[in-house]
């Protein structure tokens, strides 16, 4: 009978990986390694395929598969961190649903949980970049897509190994995420500053210096302040000021709390407050949504099947106000939509991640506490949480999708979807740098937080 496991094991083998580190890396030298990280990510979003006609670098129509998989058409980011995320997600779900049973608390079976995303990260690669050089097949040559293929396989490999890099210890924080938060963020730096004209008339693509452009040469500065029917997708400064708010209500909503009391059984009952997030499922919902209609688009992209192509529709965001003002009903569908779909995806994803009722249950009883009131049971006190978790997962999957919808809507620079995942990220990146800080600065922080490096 053939050993699974090790099979997996030996084709893991041969997939590149990133050894982790045999000392103590500091937190100026990690800052370093993220920022040689970041610095590459975006280097290789402004390298242009080898073999095809280029295309514009000053202005590219943002799309979901833009965003989440922080994809740059044309470029060696073409396919972006696509393969890396869907193999991940699909991991995730095999996982959690327990169509493969692994207990990834234990080490064996977290490590072949790890080999097997790999080799899965490296299949995803393979078809996703087929499919992205055959596109290309009416502009070159059987070479141009043999060469767009490597191109692309090569590409994905590198940002898996930097994306390990920083998972492995050498960075801070998540690969993918960091991936993510410089590809929406550079959209936004470009949607306010651009120079370059793609307006009508010659117009900057930047919101201030078209503002100030049109403002010395007589321009229509109303097309700029809330769009223009002609070009909808362009950024607004309405868009802009709708970030700004988007940015204000996310940091507040971050930051509320509802909170269970609970008991130390251990040191004479006391007492303490569990805190659960309002946003308990912070942007996942979110990613899920994005990662279904940017594989639609690509799909619809490759195939041109009309039913695929009414999906990627179904899952395209408004260009904005005007473009909301124009299509009501698009607006209307796709808000019902994103805002259902987050919810059904939240609840679906604290079962399948270990955040559910009867989880953080079983965790409180083990770690010794209790619920004032309550026996120290599972059953019990999962029922109790379950009044908290369960309405709070659903209530959290539908703001974060009516905050995407609303910033799609009046047409935030970088799209709703993308400043909700960037302003989430961002917000990770704080906590865990003051962390961070605070371990370097108070090293007996380590022992009592249970830190073991």
């Amino acid at each position: 009978m053939v050993d699974v496991r090790s099979v997996i094991e030996k084709a893991a083998s041969f997939v590149p990986r990133v050894q982790k580190p045999i000392r103590k890396v500091g937190f100026g030298e990690r800052i370093v390694w993220t920022a040689i990280v970041l610095t590459i990510f975006l280097v290789m979003g402004q390298v242009p395929l080898y073999g095809i006609p280029r295309e514009s670098q000053s202005f590219q129509e943002l799309t979901i598969y833009n965003i989440v998989f922080a994809a740059r058409r044309g470029t060696l980011l073409e396919l972006g961190i696509g393969p890396i995320v869907t193999a991940g997600l699909i991991m995730q779900i095999l996982v959690g649903t327990r169509i493969i049973r692994l207990d990834l608390t234990n080490p064996s079976d977290r490590a072949l949980f790890t080999s097997s995303q790999k080799i899965l990260t490296v299949i995803v690669t393979m078809v996703e970049a087929a499919a992205a050089a055959l596109a290309y097949r009416f502009v070159g040559t059987t070479l141009t897509i043999v060469l767009v293929f490597a191109q692309l396989f090569v590409a994905t490999l590198i940002l898996m190994l930097l994306d390990e890099l920083i998972d492995k210890g050498w960075g801070i924080g998540s690969g993918i995420s960091l991936f993510i938060a410089a590809g929406v963020a550079q959209h936004i730096f470009w949607f306010c500053f651009s120079p370059a004209p793609v307006r009508e008339g010659g117009g900057p693509l930047g919101v201030f210096p078209a503002l100030i452009s049109y403002a010395i040469n007589g321009g229509d500065i109303w097309s700029v302040i809330v769009g223009s029917p002609k070009a909808p997708q362009l950024p607004t400064l309405i868009g802009f000021a709708t970030m700004v708010a988007m940015l204000i209500a996310i940091i507040y909503l971050e930051s509320m709390r509802v909170e269970i009391p609970i008991a130390y059984s251990k040191y004479g009952g006391l007492k303490a407050k569990i805190p659960l997030k309002l946003l308990y499922v912070s942007n996942i919902p979110v990613i899920f949504f994005g990662v279904v209609g940017a594989n639609f688009h690509l799909l619809a992209n490759l195939t041109h099947n009309p039913f695929i192509i009414g999906m990627s529709h179904a899952f395209s965001a408004p260009l904005g106000f005007i473009d909301t003002v124009q299509r009501p009903l698009h607006a209307l569908a796709y808000t019902l939509l994103i805002c259902s779909m987050s919810g059904l995806l939240a609840l679906a994803w604290v079962e399948a991640s270990g955040m559910s009722a009867r989880t953080q249950a079983e965790n409180i009883v083990k770690s010794g506490l209790q619920i004032p009131g309550f026996r120290s049971s599972p059953s019990v006190i999962e029922r109790y949480l379950a009044r908290y978790i369960q309405t709070l997962t659903w209530v959290s999957g539908v703001i974060v999708g009516m905050i995407a919808a609303l910033g799609d809507i009046f047409g935030v620079l970088g799209g709703g979807i993308g400043i909700l995942l960037l302003i989430g990220i961002l917000y990770q990146y704080y906590q865990i740098m003051a962390r961070e800080r605070a371990l370097e600065m108070y090293p007996a922080l380590k022992q009592f937080l249970g830190v073991e490096r």
